[in-house]
Parts: C-alpha cells; structure tokens; sequence
C-alpha cells in the first residue's frame, strides 16, 4: 500500500514539473503599457533587446552617441511608434541628468 501511495505522489510530482515547465516555455512575454530604457542600443545586444522588447510590446526608449544607428533601430523595430531615440553620451553625469529629466517629464504627459 504504502509503495502505490509513493508511486502516485511521485508521478503527480513529476507531472506537475512538467506542466509548470511546459507552462513557463509556452508562454509568451507581455510588456505592453511598460517603458523599457536601453542604453547602448545602436547595435550589439543593446540592439537585439530594443528589438524584442519592441515585439513584445513595450514602448522602447533606445539610447546611444550615435544618431544614425538609434534611426536604423527605429525603423527596423517591429512597431517605430513605439520607440523613442535619445541620443545620450553616457559617460557625461550632466547629460545623463538632463536627458533623463527630459523624457520623464515626456512620459509623464
């Protein structure tokens, strides 16, 4: 008897660890209505996370010293409605401020 009850809760457990990973692969990131800010977005995986966050909804505020790269981001995003360009010297304290400020304040509208 006490072998049957062993053998029940272990193959409950076994298949509650496969519905919660099936559950986990299956489903599928939601970040509509969120900000996400990325910093060094112009290529590399600043790039590629401005692309998924943007496909997954979020409004993309991409960063980085060079303009042309955050535009080619921009325009290769799944939604550019949804991404905003900050061209952002992150190694200046005084710009980061500023910057920052500013499109807080843009967001808050």
């Amino acid at each position: 008897m006490l072998c049957c009850i062993s053998t029940v809760v272990f193959g409950l457990a076994l298949l509650y660890g496969l519905y919660t990973l099936l559950k986990r692969k299956i489903a599928k990131p939601d970040f509509t209505g969120k900000t996400v800010w990325i910093t060094g977005a112009a290529s590399g995986l600043g790039e590629q996370m401005a692309y998924e966050f943007n496909r997954v909804g979020a409004h993309v505020i991409i960063s980085d010293l060079r303009d042309e790269g955050l535009k080619k981001v921009q325009e290769s995003s799944s939604a550019p409605e949804r991404v905003e360009c900050v061209r952002m010297d992150m190694s200046n304290f005084a710009e980061i401020e500023t910057k920052t400020a500013e499109v807080l304040k843009k967001l808050e509208k």
